[in-house]
C-alpha cells in the first residue's frame, strides 16, 4: 500500500477512479481500501456489526463501484471524505425510509477487499470510544488511516535504503500503536551509542512529519488547506 499511496495525489486518484483510463480500476480499488473502514466505523457506532457491514458494502456496491459517487465531485468543493460521508448518510436515510434495512442480507454485493467483517470489527473495538459521536469516530478512523499510510511509506523508504532494522527499533517513537523502547535498550540492540540513537529518533520523527504533511497535502485541493487539515487530524485524537 505504501508505494501506491504516494505515486500520485489523492485527488488525482479520485479523478482517475472516476474515469475510464486503463488504471481507473486500480485507483478505485485504492479508494475502497482507504475509506472502507472509516465509513464502517461511522455506521458501526450506530448499528450492530452485521448491519453496519451490510450497509457499508451496499454503499460501496451501489455508489462507489458503479462510480455514481463521482458525479458532481470537484476538488474545489472541499474534502473528498466529507463528500463520501454525506453520500453515505443519504443512502442510509433512503434505505431506512424504504424499509430496506430489514431486507438486506444476501442481496448485498460483497466486495473483494482485504478488510473482511471480522477484521473490521476487531479494528473497530480497538478504535471505538463510547464518548465519540459517529462523525467523530469517522474522523478518528480517517486520521488513523492517514497515519498508517505515512508509517507504511516511511517503513518502505527505510527498508529500501537498508535501514529497516533502525526503523523497526525506533517505530515506537512515532504516533501509532507501537510502544517506544528505552533508548538505552535500542542502543544495545543496534550497537550504537545512546546519543546516536536519540539523534536517529529525532531524524525519524522529522521525516515522519514531512511525509505526514505531504500526505495531507494530497488530500486537499490547495496548499492553503494543509494546516487546517493537520489541525483536524490532530483534533481527532483530542
Amino acid at each position: 500500500m505504501a508505494g501506491d499511496a504516494f505515486d500520485s495525489t489523492h485527488w488525482s486518484d479520485v479523478l482517475r477512479a472516476a474515469g475510464s483510463s486503463p488504471d481507473a480500476d486500480d485507483a478505485l480499488s485504492r479508494l475502497c481500501e482507504a475509506y472502507w473502514f472509516p465509513l464502517y466505523a461511522y455506521l458501526r457506532r450506530r448499528y450492530p456489526p452485521d448491519q453496519a457491514q451490510d450497509l457499508t458494502q451496499e454503499f460501496f456496491a451501489r455508489e462507489v463501484i458503479t462510480r455514481r459517487i463521482f458525479k458532481g465531485v470537484d476538488p474545489l468543493r472541499g474534502r473528498f471524505r466529507a463528500w463520501l460521508l454525506a453520500s453515505l448518510k443519504n443512502l442510509v436515510a433512503n434505505a431506512a425510509a424504504a424499509g430496506a434495512a430489514q431486507k438486506r442480507g444476501g442481496q448485498v454485493t460483497h466486495l473483494s477487499l482485504s478488510i473482511d467483517g471480522a477484521t473490521a470489527e476487531a479494528r473497530y473495538l480497538q478504535t471505538a470510544n463510547e464518548t465519540l459521536t459517529p462523525e467523530q469516530l469517522y474522523e478518528r478512523s480517517w486520521a488513523l488511516t492517514v497515519l498508517g499510510r505515512v508509517r507504511d511509506a516511511l517503513c518502505a523508504r527505510h527498508e529500501a535504503d537498508g535501514r529497516g532494522e533502525l526503523f523497526r527499533a525506533l517505530e515506537g517513537t512515532l504516533p501509532g500503536p507501537v510502544r517506544a523502547r528505552p533508548y538505552a535498550e535500542v542502543a544495545r540492540a543496534l550497537g550504537k551509542t545512546e546519543d546516536a540513537v536519540k539523534v536517529a529518533a529525532s531524524r525519524l520523527r522529522k521525516e515522519f512529519g514531512e511525509l505526514l504533511r505531504e500526505e495531507v497535502r494530497r488530500t486537499v485541493s490547495s496548499a492553503d488547506e494543509v494546516d487546517a487539515e493537520l489541525h483536524d487530524l490532530l483534533a481527532a485524537f483530542a
